[in-house]
């Protein structure tokens, strides 16, 4: 799934939270979207899922060939697995139901669901804690469970939002090696907003900042593009 954001404008009244930002991301691709707490850095998220629209501008996403190419919002959501900062587990369902519920969402076969779970539960090493509750769980368990529940439905892309946010640093690297390793043996295009400047230091890959509701600059490879 390519992405391609073409001087999109957002505005919530009269504050503009984007102005005519452009910018494209590849399938494959590992990127961070930085930049200080209000400029941007969310609406883009909820740009990308349709959760809301532009003010401006214009948003187009690529399909590849073996994948629908209807386009619509739906289908859209159905490829893409998304990864938030507070995590938005279901407190009184288990880790292995969490997951789950994303299968129930895309239609999954019930013949097919324990399989898909169990090899997710697996990938992020949850498999011992598959019958546990949220509240059994620590910072960096609960987001492997949310990354779990984001990666059942096989996306193109994951949109990870602040996913380090609420946790220790070794927590915290663990996920990141995680993401790392599913971009790279999945090829799954991975966005990730961060105020994390050590974890975007130490990883060399493209980097997007906003300042102001603009693309300040985009960093690829060692240079500001």
């Amino acid at each position: 799934m390519n992405l391609s954001f073409s001087r999109v404008s957002k505005s919530y009244g009269q504050i503009k939270s984007l102005d005519k930002v452009s910018f494209d991301i590849k399938s494959g691709e590992f990127l961070f979207l930085v930049g200080p707490s209000g400029v941007g850095k969310t609406t883009v998220i909820k740009l990308i899922l349709g959760a809301i629209k532009p003010t401006q501008g214009e948003i187009v996403v690529t399909f590849p060939k073996s994948k629908k190419k209807k386009g619509g919002i739906e289908e859209i959501r159905r490829l893409i697995g998304t990864v938030y900062q507070d995590t938005r587990l279901v407190m009184d369902k288990t880790v292995y139901e969490n997951i789950d519920l994303a299968l129930d969402i895309i239609g999954t076969p019930k013949e097919k669901k324990s399989q898909m779970i169990e090899k997710v539960l697996k990938k992020v090493g949850l498999e011992d804690r598959s019958n546990l509750f949220p509240s059994q769980l620590s910072g960096g368990e609960l987001q492997r469970t949310s990354l779990a529940r984001a990666l059942v439905i096989k996306p193109l892309l994951i949109l990870a939002d602040e996913p380090t946010g609420n946790l220790d640093p070794e927590s915290a690297w663990k996920l990141i090696e995680l993401l790392r390793k599913i971009n790279k043996e999945d090829k799954t295009t991975i966005l990730m907003t961060t105020h994390n400047t050590q974890i975007v230091d130490s990883l060399k890959t493209r980097v997007i900042r906003l300042k102001l509701g603009k693309v300040e600059k985009d960093k690829k490879k060692g240079k500001y593009l």
